[in-house]
């Protein structure tokens, strides 16, 4: 059997939707020093934001200049029309950091954000414009700070997030 240092899954996890299975392997195939490290999207299941999440992601919308703005309001997707399109997006995503937890030790954790950045750009809210100027870039590392801000006061949770873990 193959063993291996390090496993690497970027952006994989939350289309796995047997997550201890996968995860049980991957700790079996690791040398006992092996690491695995991920970084994924790890909020709720098939992107349905909380309505916490939603009332924030369009108060921090509210903030961009209307000529950057296509869509005044963040939406839910549909998780039926989702599963049918793309049947194993954000499967399991919930419970991706719980499951690694349960077969390797975290040895650091790097939260990302997204948590209402992903929603406004997911739900088309603002323009392709918004990147091509220094005023609309400008806009954005506002907007990515002030989400900083609030998932370092742990006000709300981090959807994105780099793991480095051991194997037990």
């Amino acid at each position: 059997m193959e063993t291996y240092d390090a496993v690497f899954a970027h952006g994989a996890l939350h289309h796995v939707s047997q997550l201890d299975f996968l995860l049980g392997q991957i700790r079996e195939r690791l040398v006992p020093e092996g690491m695995l490290y991920v970084n994924d999207y790890v909020g709720p299941a098939r992107f349905q934001w909380s309505d916490v999440q939603m009332r924030l992601a369009n108060e921090l919308l509210q903030r961009v200049p209307r000529p950057y703005v296509v869509n005044m309001h963040v939406e839910r997707c549909d998780p039926k029309s989702l599963a049918r399109t793309d049947p194993s997006e954000a499967v399991c995503a919930n419970f991706i950091v719980e499951s690694v937890q349960a077969h390797f030790e975290i040895v650091c954790r790097v939260d990302r954000g997204g948590t209402l950045l992903a929603p406004i750009f997911g739900s088309g809210c603002l323009h392709p414009s918004i990147v091509e100027t220094g005023e609309g870039l400008s806009v954005i590392e506002d907007l990515c700070a002030r989400e900083h801000e609030l998932v370092r006061h742990a006000i709300i949770p981090s959807n994105h997030v780099v793991l480095i873990a051991r194997r037990r």
